[in-house]
């Protein structure tokens, strides 16, 4: 899941991004300096450089994270959606705990 955001297509060798794999790390790229330079993803119309004329960011509203909010499903055509993944984040939250349980790790399953 990291790999769009450096934009790098290399993971094996002689392997480039393109098509719509490399549009969709513009797209990831764009958000995530465009929140680093304002502390907000949406670029603001006055904002100089390159994620104002990326229409995949300029075209959608990234609003705050609460739980009574949809979250934004990032895809090539990106949208906000209620829920998200929600049955996903449910079943790696047992199965962390079963894993937890199982392995008996020496370290407590979150530090403090």
């Amino acid at each position: 899941d990291i790999i769009p955001v450096f934009g790098s297509g290399a993971v094996t060798p002689f392997t480039l991004q393109t098509g719509d794999d490399a549009r969709f790390s513009r797209m990831i790229i764009d958000l995530w300096t465009t929140f680093a330079k304002t502390g907000n993803p949406n670029p603001a119309a006055d904002l100089v450089g390159v994620e104002n004329s990326n229409l995949d960011v300029s075209s959608i509203s990234w609003r705050a994270y609460d739980a009574r909010n949809p979250v934004l499903e990032c895809d090539l055509e990106s949208k906000m959606v209620m829920g998200g993944e929600q049955e996903v984040c449910a079943f790696m939250d047992e199965q962390i705990k079963y894993d937890f349980v199982v392995r008996k790790p020496t370290t407590p399953l979150v530090q403090s």
